[in-house]
């Protein structure tokens, strides 16, 4: 139920962008879906992207170790979590990078390479490589909360939620913004990263930078309002 719908939206993608057809048999025979992770032990990189709780993303990584081959790369997409935090029972915990990719994935072109003082080379040349591959921007960051663009886009956002809690109304918001400049505004961008990883990225950068996290966040959230995803958020 959770992974139908990707591969569903993966399809959606692939008839806008690969007009071939043989082309886009192809790259949906690639997409293989592997719910009971049987094709662990073939992965030569594995992008671990759950939820963001640290200690759900160690535990997968303690099964994953197990069946992952020699050589083989373990990354996450973790959006704001310190690697360090993460990496802590890892058998080689220098093999581990994040690949933090910006939605909507198909079209932000930034990924994020995490790496922590005593990352090696070798992995990040790999991720490094991963991304052009996929002809994506890798941005080298070091490992601190927020990374770099949530570092900088957190504050946007909280103060966003700041006007709101203040009573301005939602569309003179995002009409500001997008008269500025941005394709779209803070209020809408929430809606569309989710109200729920915006949360999880407060909580983090407001522990790191003393920083209150938005209560109707948190209450949103506590309701089912996640956002595009849960088809309401801020705005329906």
């Amino acid at each position: 139920k959770y992974v139908q719908p990707a591969l569903d939206r993966a399809q959606a993608l692939f008839a806008k962008r690969i007009r071939d057809d043989e082309k886009r048999r192809a790259a949906t025979e690639r997409l293989v879906a592997d719910v009971e992770a049987s094709k662990v032990a073939d992965a030569d990189l594995i992008i671990e992207a759950i939820f963001e709780d640290a200690d759900a993303k160690k535990s997968l990584y303690a099964s994953l170790q197990s069946s992952m081959k020699d050589g083989a790369l373990l990354s996450t997409n973790t959006s704001s979590i310190r690697l360090d935090d993460l990496r802590s029972d890892l058998n080689a915990p220098s093999e581990f990078i994040g690949l933090h990719f910006f939605n909507p994935v198909a079209q932000m072109m930034i990924v994020e390479v995490i790496r922590c003082e005593d990352t090696t080379q070798a992995a990040l040349d790999a991720g490094f490589a991963f991304v052009k591959k996929l002809g994506k921007l890798p941005l080298e960051c070091r490992s601190a909360p927020g990374f770099v663009v949530n570092r900088i886009l957190g504050p946007y956002m909280a103060e966003a939620m700041g006007l709101i809690e203040s009573g301005v109304a939602l569309a003179i918001i995002d009409k500001a913004a997008e008269k500025f400049g941005m394709p779209m505004g803070p209020v809408e961008l929430i809606d569309n990263v989710g109200l729920d990883v915006a949360l999880s990225v407060s909580k983090v950068l407001g522990a790191a930078m003393d920083r209150p996290v938005p209560e109707r966040l948190g209450s949103m959230v506590e309701s089912g309002k996640l956002g595009r995803k849960s088809g309401a958020g801020f705005y329906t």
